[in-house]
């Protein structure tokens, strides 16, 4: 696969990320739930941005978002990789230093808008959340994930299925491919489960906006003074 092939052909404008990213703007669903004057943004490099998640069962859910148009995060081309792990890498110090937990971080990576791997977001991300939770249980059971060294394994032999990415602090990252339905919303139905709120699956219906709100007056200066300090 080369970089030319890697841009999903879905048009942007039926991307509900591409429309709350896109020129700087707070569209789309985020700017609905809090209004224009609300920044969901805690970081925008003009290739990617930090949001803080939509329906955070946990307080610092964030997002890793390209601005440009890919499906998953193995699809990312060659000039954005470095800028990507040196991005997570930073998102995961900043986690640990506010919230006193290693995130966790998980992909729906999807392979197609017909084969979204559980994402109902056909548009690379990647979750970061800070909680202990470790779903590696849950996965081995119901889908039986290999162990990859790392994130950079999806670049080194894309997948050429869905997949669900998960990787705890504690344990080798690991990859599911599938090509079958999953759920939507996947992993954070099994989060939700695990926190004891299986009915708080869907963030389309749970925004959790104080969660979100308290999230981000904790977290902005610290990004602020990672760039100020050239770490981002």
């Amino acid at each position: 696969m080369n970089d030319s092939q890697l841009n999903c052909t879905m048009p942007q404008s039926e991307c509900t990320f591409c429309d709350q990213f896109r020129d700087h703007k707070n569209n789309g669903v985020g700017g609905s739930v809090f209004g224009q004057t609300f920044n969901r943004i805690l970081w925008d490099d003009g290739s990617f941005v930090v949001v803080s998640a939509l329906g955070a069962l946990v307080e610092g859910w964030l997002l890793i978002v390209p601005r440009e148009h890919f499906l998953s995060i193995a699809n990312l081309p060659s000039n954005l990789r470095c800028r990507f792990l040196h991005l997570k890498n930073t998102v995961a110090l900043i986690l640990k230093e506010t919230y006193s937990v290693d995130p966790i971080f998980f992909e729906h990576g999807s392979f197609s808008n017909e084969l979204p791997g559980g994402a109902c977001i056909v548009h690379a991300h990647l979750h970061a959340v800070p909680t202990s939770i470790n779903l590696m249980p849950d996965l081995m059971n119901q889908l039986k994930p290999r162990p990859i060294k790392s994130i950079e394994a999806l670049w080194e032999t894309p997948p050429n299925k869905a997949y669900v990415y998960f990787e705890h602090p504690e344990k080798i990252p690991t990859i599911a491919e599938v090509n079958v339905y999953l759920p939507c919303q996947y992993l954070r139905r099994l989060i939700a489960n695990r926190l004891g709120v299986p009915e708080q699956w869907n963030w389309r219906s749970n925004f959790q906006k104080t969660r979100i709100m308290n999230a981000n007056s904790k977290l902005k200066n610290k990004f602020k003074a990672a760039t100020d300090h050239r770490n981002l």
